[in-house]
């Protein structure tokens, strides 16, 4: 015999005699199903994007052996969506870029952070000859040859990591 739900939170006594077994199956089942959304939602809410937090901690990954970071000043600030657009059509498919990342300065409040720039561009190489295939790949110089003229300023550096630093 299957009880309804008012029937089956009554008090003993007040009601006819329970099917122990009516009750257990669907407590059992919807506690199931409850610890399942459970499980999902958690899953969801900690990180499920690239590049998110497991909420392991570890060392953080090593980054490409060399670093190239490009800060650049519009003359037209208004263009830098098209800027970002470009780079990130042009570049990051290039051979020998192993790791990419652009967009726009962020204000995080910090006096000590330079503002000046529009856009930021990091691009990662394992080797020299990477490098130099990007330097010379015909996107990297329409990339160049069409935004040259509205480039204010560019701020370049380059880095070698050798990855020999100990790891806590």
């Amino acid at each position: 015999m299957f009880l309804s739900w008012p029937h089956a939170f009554a008090p003993m006594g007040e009601t006819e005699m329970i099917d122990h077994r009516a009750i257990v199956r669907p407590l059992k089942s919807s506690t199931l199903v409850l610890l399942v959304m459970m499980m999902i939602a958690s899953g969801c809410a900690s990180g499920s994007r690239p590049g998110a937090s497991s909420g392991v901690v570890g060392p953080a990954p090593l980054p490409a052996r060399i670093s190239h970071v490009v800060f650049i000043t519009l003359h037209d600030p208004a263009r830098t969506e098209q800027l970002i657009a470009d780079c990130d059509r042009l570049l990051p498919t290039i051979p020998g870029v192993t790791s990419y990342a652009c967009g726009r300065h962020i204000d995080t409040g910090r006096a000590s952070v330079d503002a000046s720039y529009h856009v930021g561009l990091y691009i990662g190489f394992d080797s020299t000859e990477g490098y130099a295939v990007y330097v010379d790949h015909p996107q990297h110089v329409e990339l160049v040859t069409k935004w040259r003229p509205e480039i204010a300023s560019m701020l370049v550096r380059d880095w070698w990591d050798d990855g020999q630093r100990p790891r806590n």
